[in-house]
């Protein structure tokens, strides 16, 4: 009998994309690698940086897998790739963590009047 998710452990996904040395270092890495650690890890490397590609993948992985969070890491300088980070995880609440390049830089607050809020 199969224990149900919320049983199994920690599940992490580690997402590094670009064509750095580092991202195909750590590309040679595979999940077997991670076996001695106690959560679950999936690792995705991939060259793409365009959003459409940013987003199957990791909504991929979410699908095939049942994730409590994401490490995601890339070489690039791009902004956006934060920001879709922030609407993939605002959307599906699995807290994603950007480590490097542009998935890491520090996105504007927001600040906002909500349609729902009753003025005085």
């Amino acid at each position: 009998m199969a224990l149900p998710n919320i049983l199994r452990g920690l599940s992490i996904a580690v997402v590094l994309v670009g064509n750095s040395s580092e991202v195909a270092l750590a590309g040679a890495r595979e999940k077997e690698d991670f076996l001695h650690m106690a959560p679950n890890v999936e690792v995705l490397t991939m060259n793409e940086t365009d959003p459409k590609s940013i987003i199957k993948s990791i909504c991929d992985l979410m699908t095939e897998h049942w994730l409590q969070g994401v490490v995601f890491g890339d070489d690039t300088d791009q902004e956006a790739i934060a920001q879709i980070l922030d609407f993939i995880s605002a959307q599906t609440h699995i807290p994603i963590l950007g480590v490097r390049g542009g998935s890491s830089m520090i996105m504007a607050a927001k600040v906002g009047v909500s349609p729902f809020s009753v003025s005085k």
